[in-house]
């Protein structure tokens, strides 16, 4: 009989918390993956060997990935927000006062 939710919950819970970083670091391979292959087939159409031009075309290909912001998820237009800064009371003395005061 098993106990608690397991070792695969807490996996699934890191998962589900990379998963979004997963994709856009996927989508910016996959796109320098298709910029590479394509200047490798204009190279090959120019007449230059495929194995000559993949092998210089490759190693580009991951500088410019490892170099781009392939994993920078911050997006967004707006400007940075101006924060007020709160009114400051002058500190004086308390004075205590108790039901005999006012007498």
């Amino acid at each position: 009989m098993q106990r608690g939710h397991g070792f695969g919950s807490f996996l699934s819970g890191l998962f589900r918390s990379a998963w979004p970083l997963i994709q856009t670091g996927a989508k910016a391979l996959g796109k320098q993956v298709l910029r590479t292959g394509l200047q490798i087939a204009n190279d090959v159409a120019e007449g230059r060997k495929f194995k000559e031009s993949s092998l210089s075309r490759i190693p580009e290909g991951i500088k410019a990935f490892a170099s781009s912001n392939a994993f920078n998820t911050q997006s967004g237009s707006g400007g940075r927000k101006k924060r007020r800064k709160r009114a400051t009371r002058k500190s004086g003395k308390r004075v205590k006062k108790d039901i005999f005061d006012e007498l």
